[in-house]
C-alpha cells in the first residue's frame, strides 16, 4: 500500500510521489447493521489514452475504502480503512479491455459509512490521460445459514409392564413380549436370569393386541 496518501484532487503530473489519480463521489449508505458482517464487491477497469508498453505494467494500483460515519474525507489517510483491488492490465481507452471482479467481507464498523473507490500511479506522468471504471457495485449483508442442529434421537419404543406370576420364566416372558432373556435382564436390572418372583414387576416392550 503506497506511504502517506495525497490529498484528494492532487494532479498526478505534478508530484513526485504516489499521486491520486481519481476518487469517485463518495457513496454514503445508512441505515446498516454496526457489528454485522457484509460483503462488498465491485468490477474495476483501467484505460489510458495510448498504450504504453515500455512502462511498469503495474505503474497504476486502485483501491476501495471507507470512512465510518456519515462525514466525507478530505485525503485519504482520513479513511478508516483502504484496501487494494486487483486489475488485469491495462487497456487503451479506445479498446476496453474486461472487468476485473473484486469481493471480500468485513464487519460493519458504524451504521452509516460513505465508501470511496480510486486509484493511484506509482509517479508522476506528463499529459497522461487514465480512466479508472468501476461497475456492479454491491454492499450486502451476510446472512449466514443457521447452525446445524443435530436432531433428538428417536423416542425409545413404548414400554410397559408385567408382573411376574409363579411358573414364569424370563425366557417365556421374553418370548411372549418378542425380545431377548439378554434385553429384559439388562432393562430391569436381573444379575441372574433364573431367578424372577412372583409379583415381580418387569419393563417389558408392549405388545400390540392380535388383530391391530
Amino acid at each position: 500500500m503506497p506511504m502517506a496518501p495525497p490529498s484528494i484532487g492532487q494532479p498526478t503530473t505534478t508530484a513526485a510521489r504516489p499521486t491520486m489519480a481519481t476518487m469517485t463521489t463518495p457513496g454514503r449508505l445508512w441505515w446498516l447493521e454496526k457489528g454485522a458482517t457484509y460483503q462488498f464487491s465491485a468490477k474495476s477497469m483501467i484505460r489510458e489514452d495510448a498504450a504504453h508498453a515500455d512502462e511498469d505494467p503495474n505503474r497504476y494500483e486502485v483501491y476501495w475504502g471507507y470512512r465510518a460515519g456519515d462525514w466525507p474525507i478530505s485525503a485519504p489517510s482520513e479513511l478508516s480503512g483502504w484496501w487494494g483491488m486487483p486489475v488485469s492490465g491495462i487497456s487503451v481507452r479506445t479498446s476496453p479491455g474486461s472487468y476485473t471482479s473484486y469481493s471480500t467481507t468485513f464487519t460493519m464498523p458504524s451504521d452509516k459509512l460513505v465508501l470511496y473507490l480510486f486509484g493511484l500511479k506509482k509517479w508522476a506522468t506528463v499529459e497522461r490521460e487514465v480512466d479508472f471504471d468501476f461497475d456492479d457495485l454491491q454492499l450486502r449483508k451476510c446472512r449466514w445459514a443457521a447452525d446445524s442442529v443435530t436432531p433428538p434421537p428417536p423416542p425409545p419404543p413404548p414400554a410397559c409392564t408385567y408382573v411376574v406370576k409363579r411358573g414364569d420364566t424370563l425366557s417365556g416372558i421374553a418370548k411372549h413380549h418378542h425380545t431377548t432373556v439378554k434385553a429384559l435382564a439388562k432393562a430391569n436390572g436381573i444379575k441372574n436370569p433364573s431367578l424372577i418372583y412372583p409379583k415381580q414387576v418387569l419393563s417389558v416392550p408392549c405388545v400390540m393386541p392380535k388383530g391391530k
